[in-house]
């Protein structure tokens, strides 16, 4: 009732904002931006009249509005590129713009006063954009061409440029795009104005083991908007990545690069590890130009990689423990290769893109682009991480094979002087395997020390999306006002096979126990598919719908005022569930997320601009969740789980499994079912900044970004008798409601607080040199920083949630990152990047369960009261990347040779993952993040 009420509250009041208007510009958009301005006669009044034409320099295109009564005339949906605008009115000399830059979401300001003609002639004036954006109300940075092209990147994936900007992390947990204190899931990632985020995993498509899915050769810019986002953009609630792509223009142009690493351009590890074997080959081009001069353009790329690196086995054993831990294995399992020893990942892609621009006529263009990757990764397919120490055995690893194709359609309409319309329909489909080196199993992991070896839980598994959308846009202008309406429609099926702990998994609490084939805990599944058979247990389909409507108003030459509203809708599958139980057989559909939101821009000068911005944002579910209440109702049909362990039950067992569902010794069964008022995670953003241009070309910026997320996933097992708080405060349990059951419900109950003050700096490249850079001191708390919690992972105290609100697993308290570049001469360009920020927090977490929930994620107590969620703090990180560029000129097109260095410092960035606190190795650092120091030879032609 309170999110009802809330909602329709936002919605008067945005209604109420509409009323009052009378009669932003600047309208965010997906694949496009804005010229506009005003027409001035000599005396500083304004022209009304002026034709205005707008020309493509690259691809001579011809677009023309006429001024308004009040001179001022715009010129939306203009793809990104140079510009020239020329002005004509009879009586006065014509004026002439030219080299208009126009970047992804902007509103250029052209500005031209014209005076009475005295001779026929053209006034000819080269353009530049603005410093300081004006009428930008969103909290946003544009990543250009020339700084994708110029500054050193380790791999081909455009989406590390994303690191630059403010309040940006890859979330360790997902190894996903992370923006201003939310989930990685929770970014949306748009292409070509369409969804790029896979729906199941909720992350961008692809995943995230592949070095990229799209190729930097075909990126032409994007931009990262981390508040202030307009209504035309939905299921947002973490920011948006939004990109758009190269076309043809009316030159043929093309090229192609070479990157290279090896083993003896790379230093040791800082644990003087030599990383031998270690290569990585990156090799591609791009051709593009006229089918038909200023008609029909094509462009094609295609990028690879050939990627080995070095990963080595760590369990923290001593030699006399390694020996004879062997020797107990081999005894059972001959076959599994457990030896802590180095061995060779690959990560390998192609990825291949094509796009066919042409103009119908005038007024009429389509668009017609194509992605197609084909990424396989040997020697892992269960870790994201490259490099570094692992606890898993080679048996526990395998390979992931991801295969993904996109097609896109987009129609773009000029529906006579005012109105503007922009149709897009996508295709895509994601294939992914994860394979398992052993089949056999079980998954067996010893907790203290880490030790893991067997068929992980979840191995192997198959995926197959299918994504359909069509969205439009519809855009009418009045004098002042830029009003926006559109619909956007998705649907998405999710086929899987996964017969997650079909081979059982096991669990000791020391080495000592398991020598003696005493497990304390034991899962199994059972029913729900038939192990010789891999073809799809899980089959849904979830479909999302939104509509908007929204106002850019230009209030007069200071300020400019955006504001609307989105609604979005999730239908949602159903499962067929448990009959005895029908709160199984549903999951909720969410048809209420109005989303109301405000921002302005106002500029007292031309080099200043105060800018703020408030709104709602929903974030959508991802449909791996869906998988459990599909498959595990306490039906043996469906799929049932058998969890035993308690009381010696299960001594001597292991690596046996249950030949079917045992009775006669304790066990407890998994039922899934989302919670009846299950709705989708809301954020709430809000921002507020300055910027100035302090000297020409120079601007400095401050600004305050708050996000506070409710509603967010939180899994957990609910069947727990109460028994009270003990003296140290922490929650203990009896055991369940109901034997024999977990109740592991789905709710949205788990919330997130983020609060950050962001300084940023920006020298436009001029005088040979440009850079950008920013501070972000932030702090960013939740009570549960994981949507799946599949590895036991769920809230302490399940009646009273805020027991674990402290530092989230993404709270990065400070953050420094500047990019800079200049020309040298004799042809020399250098290039780098800096980057430094505070440690991560961790968790340290008993190897035991001490208040008997059956989860081992227990804090100790320490001085009579539990420490804190998240109290401890990784070490500091920095990174310094650079590169040195030799570019030649000659007849047959332009050469460059680059040098790069990246980790140029040797900083070692070290890392534990040993977060059990009682044990004696707590909190020793055993691996790092971030890459060794590195050599990069490369090279790029151009014509």
């Amino acid at each position: 009732m309170n999110r009802i009420r809330a909602s329709v509250l936002s919605v008067l009041s945005v209604s109420l904002l509409l009323l009052i208007a009378s009669p932003a510009w600047a309208q965010t958009q997906s694949t496009t931006g804005n010229i506009l301005g005003t027409i001035l006669d000599p005396d500083g009044g304004v022209l009304p009249g002026a034709t205005i034409t707008v020309t493509s320099e690259s691809t001579g295109r011809v677009r023309t509005a006429v001024a308004s009564a009040n001179g001022t005339y715009r010129v939306p949906l203009l793809p990104p590129g140079l510009y020239s605008v020329r002005a004509d009115l009879q009586g006065f000399r014509s004026v002439e713009r030219n080299a208009i830059p126009v970047s992804l979401g902007s509103a250029m300001q052209v500005d031209i006063s014209m005076d009475l003609a005295s001779v026929q002639e053209v006034l000819i004036v080269t353009g530049q954009s603005p410093v300081v954006e004006t009428s930008k109300t969103q909290v946003s940075t544009t990543i250009s061409e020339t700084a994708i092209d110029s500054l050193p990147i380790l791999g081909r994936n455009f989406t590390d440029f994303t690191l630059l900007t403010p309040g940006t992390l890859i979330e360790g947990s997902r190894n996903t795009i992370a923006i201003s204190g939310q989930r990685g899931i929770n970014t949306s990632v748009n292409v070509d104005g369409s969804s790029d985020n896979s729906a199941f995993f909720g992350y961008q498509r692809g995943g995230t083991d592949s070095p990229f899915t799209i190729s930097q050769e075909s990126v032409q810019e994007f931009q990262v908007i981390t508040s202030g986002i307009m209504p035309e953009f939905g299921r947002s609630g973490g920011g948006l990545v939004n990109v758009v792509t190269k076309s043809g223009t009316n030159q043929w142009r093309g090229g192609g690069h070479f990157f290279l690493r090896d083993e003896g351009f790379t230093g040791t590890d800082p644990f003087d590890r030599e990383q031998t074997e270690f290569s990585a080959k990156q090799f591609g081009g791009s051709v593009g130009g006229p089918l038909a001069r200023n008609e029909t353009f094509a462009f094609f790329s295609a990028d690879a990689q050939v990627f080995g690196i070095p990963y080595f086995v760590d369990y923290d054993l001593d030699a006399a423990q390694t020996s004879a831990l062997e020797a107990y294995v081999t005894q059972f399992r001959p076959a599994w290769d457990i030896n802590q020893t180095r061995f060779t990942r690959t990560n390998d892609t192609v990825v291949l893109f094509g796009k066919l621009d042409h103009s119908i006529n005038d007024d009429n263009q389509v668009s017609l682009r194509v992605n197609f990757s084909d990424h396989e990764t040997i020697g892992g397919g269960t870790d994201t991480n490259l490099q570094g120490s692992t606890t898993l055995s080679n048996s526990s690893l395998g390979a992931q094979k991801e295969k993904t194709i996109s097609t896109v359609l987009q129609v773009t309409s000029v529906l006579g002087e005012r109105a503007f319309n922009e149709f897009r329909v996508q295709y895509a489909i994601d294939d992914l395997d994860r394979l398992s080196n052993d089949l056999e199993g079980p998954d067996t992991d010893i907790r203290n020390p880490f030790v893991q070896f067997g068929r992980r839980f979840f191995m192997p598994i198959f995926v197959d999306e299918k994504k359909f959308q069509v969205q439009n846009n519809f855009s009418y202008l009045f004098d002042n006002h830029d009003i926006k309406a559109g619909f956007d429609f998705e649907t998405d099926k999710t086929s899987e096979f996964f017969a997650g702990f079909a081979a059982g998994e096991f669990r000791f609490d020391s080495l000592d126990e398991f020598m003696l084939n005493e497990p304390s805990f034991m899962l199994q599944r059972f029913g729900g598919f038939d192990p010789n058979d891999l073809s799809p247990n899980f089959d849904v389909r979830q479909t999302v719908a939104a509509v908007y409507l929204q106002d850019s108003w230009r209030v007069n030459d200071h300020l400019t005022v955006n504001y609307g509203v989105r609604w979005e809708g999730t239908f949602n599958p159903t499962p067929i569930g448990n009959p005895d139980r029908p709160v199984t057989q549903q999951i909720p559909d969410d048809l209420n997320n109005f989303q109301p939101r405000f921002g302005f821009a106002y500029s007292p000068d031309p080099r200043t601009v105060l800018r703020s911005s408030v709104g709602v944002f929903y974030s959508r579910t991802p449909t791996i969740l869906f998988f459990n209440p599909f498959t595990s109702a306490g039906v043996a049909g469906v799929g049932i789980f058998f969890i035993g362990g308690f009381g010696g039950e299960l001594d001597g067992l292991w690596p046996n499994l249950f030949p079917s569902l045992p009775d006669g010794i304790s066990a407890t069964q998994e039922i899934y079912w989302f919670d009846p008022s299950y709705q989708e995670a809301r954020t709430i953003r809000i921002n507020a900044g300055v910027e100035r241009e302090i000297v020409d070309n120079l601007s400095l910026g401050v600004s305050y970004v708050h996000a506070r997320a409710d509603g967010l996933q939180s899994l957990f097992d609910s069947n727990l008798v109460d028994l009270g708080l003990d003296a140290d405060g922490r929650r203990l349990y009896g055991g369940p409601i109901e034997a024999g059951v977990e109740w592991r419900i789905e709710k949205n109950s788990a919330r997130s607080r983020y609060n950050a003050l962001i300084f940023e700096f920006k020298k436009r490249f001029s005088d040979g040199w440009g850079m950008f850079g920013s501070y972000t001191l932030a702090k960013d708390e939740d009570n549960d920083s994981n949507e799946r919690s599949a590895t036991g992972d769920q809230p302490t105290d399940i009646f009273n949630l805020d027991a674990d609100f402290g530092s989230s697993d993404r709270d990065i308290r400070h953050r420094f990152v500047m990019s800079a570049f200049t020309d040298l001469p004799a042809g020399f360009k250098i290039a780098g990047t800096f980057t430094a920020r505070s440690g991560q927090p961790y968790n340290g977490i008993l190897t035991s369960d001490v208040n008997g929930d059956n989860e081992t994620n227990d804090r100790p107590a320490i001085n009579g009261s539990i420490i804190a969620r998240n109290s401890f703090e990784q070490p500091s990180f920095s990174n310094v990347d650079l590169r040195l560029t030799k570019q030649f000129a000659t007849g047959a097109g332009q050469f460059q040779f680059f040098a790069e260095v990246f980790n140029a410092l040797n900083s070692e960035n070290l890392y534990t993952t040993r977060t059990q606190y009682d044990s004696s190795r707590f909190g020793d650092l055993n691996t790092f993040i971030g890459n060794v120091r590195q050599l990069q030879l490369g090279f790029r032609w151009a014509y």
